[in-house]
């Protein structure tokens, strides 16, 4: 240790320790603690084992603080913990830290972190991930930005070769091995790529680009959706929904120009006005009735029809013993779609109107009628309608009425009439 060789005089006389000011003690004590600091307690000072122990009662304690003199809030603080604290300084508090989350784990709290280089370098690294002590060339995930503005997430094989995805400046997002851009947008696979999602080892969806398909595992020829042409999505398989399929509905009669995307052999459509299913075999459409189909019932006849009459045909034929002693009744509900007449002979007399027939549905007169008359429709005639005018239900008694004009003629001659239905079971 050094000693006193020649004492300093100070204009109060010589220098001694009774003599020494508060000031050059503690400029003496802080270099002894700075010592202390520097070098370990049990071994001499070899620059082996230097240190600095820093010991503080609360782990929020701060260990180091840097910022401006006078500054109410540090922009720099070591706790004594080793969290690491920073902010703006002054009036603002710390706001970003990084520490210790757990084993091997790091932790930044309170912003992000952000890495700026001031030259464009081609694929620049700034984080990279790999085996301990591995070289970069056996990274296993990087993330890197090179000089177009392309920024890139690589995932490496451990051997050199990676597949990116990628963003570039075109806002184009793309994943493959090459990352060069492709030019449109939204995601793109590029080279053998493939998306799989799996749910076990044997039952998945894979996207593929090949052949724009939607694969649907476990694994066979048909499970797909496709695009088949324009506009047309097809699967190799068959569709079953759960809730029923829904097809194109027309009010009036279905044809090629009712289809947005053209028409083809197979395809359905409904008619919801006249309720009939259209399929198309080959280039014709083909109509089934909803309804239950088309019948006829009758004859109704009458014998000898006066003129200024309004009465009720009997069922069966002429010459019947039952001839017009009452009505048929329908077994199912139904329409009445169409009426027919024939006439024993050709009518004279009588006007447009000589003669006017209609459906009679339990003892009312429907709406549908057809007529005979003494110039044009003098023997037969017949008349049609649609769905939802002269409806009836299941016991419903079907018959025919006819009213004649005051000069009809000739009244000798016998007329048989028939009602054509639209029935339905259901």
């Amino acid at each position: 240790m050094s000693t006193w060789t020649t004492p300093v005089t100070w204009a109060n006389g010589a220098v001694t320790a009774a003599s020494m000011n508060t000031e050059i003690r503690d400029h003496l004590n802080f270099l002894k603690g700075a010592l202390d600091l520097l070098t370990a307690s049990t071994t001499a000072d070899t620059g082996t084992a230097t240190y600095v122990d820093v010991r503080r009662a609360a782990s929020t304690d701060a260990a180091f603080r840097s910022g401006v003199s006078g500054a109410a809030n540090p922009e720099f603080q070591i706790d004594r913990n080793g969290k690491l604290w920073w902010g703006a300084g002054g009036a603002s508090a710390l706001d970003l830290n990084i520490t210790r989350a757990g084993s091997s784990t790091w932790r930044a709290v309170g912003g992000s972190f952000r890495v700026d280089r001031s030259d464009t370098p081609t694929n620049t690294v700034f984080f990279a991930g790999n085996v301990n002590g591995s070289t970069d060339t056996n990274d296993v995930v990087r993330l890197s930005v090179d000089g177009s503005g392309d920024g890139r997430i690589q995932f490496g094989d451990g051997a050199g070769t990676y597949r990116a995805i990628s963003i570039n400046d075109s806002q184009e997002f793309y994943v493959g091995a090459s990352g060069s851009a492709i030019a449109g947008g939204a995601l793109w696979m590029t080279s053998t790529a493939v998306f799989d999602f799996y749910y076990t080892s044997n039952a998945r969806i894979q996207m593929s680009p090949f052949n724009n398909r939607i694969n649907l595992y476990p694994a066979d020829s048909a499970s797909y959706i496709q695009r088949d042409a324009a506009n047309v999505v097809a699967s190799g398989g068959r569709f079953k929904g759960a809730d029923g399929l829904v097809t194109k509905t027309v009010a009036g009669t279905v044809s090629d120009g009712s289809f947005t995307y053209g028409a083809e052999s197979g395809q359905l459509g409904v008619d919801t006005t006249n309720e009939g299913l259209y399929v198309r075999s080959g280039s014709t459409w083909r109509a089934a009735d909803l309804r239950g189909g088309l019948s006829y019932i009758g004859p109704f006849s009458i014998t000898n029809l006066a003129a200024s009459a309004t009465v009720n045909l009997g069922y069966g034929v002429l010459g019947d013993t039952n001839a017009g002693t009452g009505a048929l009744r329908a077994c199912f509900s139904g329409d009445v779609v169409g009426i027919a007449v024939r006439g024993g002979a050709n009518i004279t007399a009588g006007g447009t109107t000589a003669a006017v027939f209609k459906p009679l549905l339990s003892g009312s007169a429907g709406t549908l009628s057809t007529t005979l008359d003494s110039t044009t429709n003098t023997l037969t005639n017949h008349a049609t309608q649609g769905l939802g005018i002269d409806t009836f239900t299941a016991s419903t008694s079907l018959g025919v009425t006819v009213t004649t004009s005051s000069t009809f003629a000739p009244t000798t001659t016998e007329y048989s009439v028939w009602l054509v239905l639209a029935a339905r079971r259901f």
